[in-house]
């Protein structure tokens, strides 16, 4: 019998993936780090300091600790400001927790960070709903290691065969095309 119901929150409770990448090819140029959608999605499932790390090595460059502090604040005050406004939560899922919430225990486990979380989660109202919410400072490894959904099993106490996980599908990939 199922128990609890783990959530992703990129891109299954808040509908921010393009806001994330369009605001790393900002900041990633700014450091001669062109940024591409494909490098983007094909990271997704890593915390923002993996993921920026990631992308300077893929330019051939490094990023010193300090500079990826400062990065780091720049995203979370630019993701903030794009979401001043309005937060793109996807259509029906404030009601889709609070039904979800009524009848399982709800965990949230992400690689995002606890300030961006934070901020959506007060926002929306959603904190109450959720049992355990596991962020990239609760994890040591990011997805797809079980890490951080262990985590927050532990942290429920809870079986893995009694928890679903909704994650976000990656975007398909380009056709492959042979050329004959």
């Amino acid at each position: 019998m199922i128990q609890a119901i783990f959530f992703d929150f990129n891109g299954v409770i808040i509908d921010d993936e393009r806001l994330q990448m369009a605001i790393y090819k900002e900041l990633l140029h700014e450091h001669g780090v062109e940024l591409t959608e494909k490098d983007y999605y094909g990271a997704l499932g890593m915390d923002d300091h993996t993921f920026v790390r990631y992308a300077f090595e893929c330019s051939k460059k490094s990023v010193s600790d300090d500079d990826l502090s400062k990065l780091m604040a720049a995203k979370t005050v630019r993701h903030r400001e794009l979401m001043e406004q309005e937060l793109p939560l996807f259509p029906g899922v404030v009601t889709f927790l609070k039904a979800a919430s009524r009848h399982f225990a709800l965990g949230l486990v992400s690689m995002a960070n606890k300030t961006e979380v934070g901020y959506v989660f007060a926002r929306a109202n959603l904190t109450p709903l959720f049992s355990v919410i596991v962020t990239s400072e609760d994890a040591s490894v990011c997805k797809p290691a079980p890490d951080c959904y262990l985590a927050g099993l532990t942290t429920m106490w809870l079986m893995p065969p009694r928890t679903i996980v909704i994650e976000h599908q990656l975007p398909a990939p380009p056709p492959l095309i042979v050329e004959k």
